[in-house]
């Protein structure tokens, strides 16, 4: 469980960082790219723990900031959904 982060939106506004929602982000990425439900969801974990661990010193982030990292995090488990993530605007 991460603590409370504030992450700036593109348009300047603010909201909690919402692991849940980054998850279902993920998920819908690498089903959108062929993945099986199975992988999307092992996929997902491995990257919101990861994710988890690059956040324990923060307290605010901006969508960028995640979006980077994100791609850098699920390009090392399926580039193709690495690629779908960065260029789906909305996932965030």
């Amino acid at each position: 469980m991460i603590k409370q982060i504030t992450m700036y939106k593109q348009n300047g506004e603010t909201e909690d960082f919402d692991i849940k929602k980054l998850y279902d982000s993920i998920i819908k990425s690498c089903l959108a790219v062929g993945n099986t439900e199975k992988q999307a969801e092992l996929f997902a974990d491995k990257v919101c723990e990861l994710t988890e661990e690059w956040l324990q010193d923060k307290t605010e982030i901006t969508v960028k900031d995640v979006r980077v990292h994100i791609c850098h995090f699920l390009r090392d488990y399926n580039a193709d959904a690495s690629d779908y993530y960065r260029n789906f605007k909305e996932i965030i």
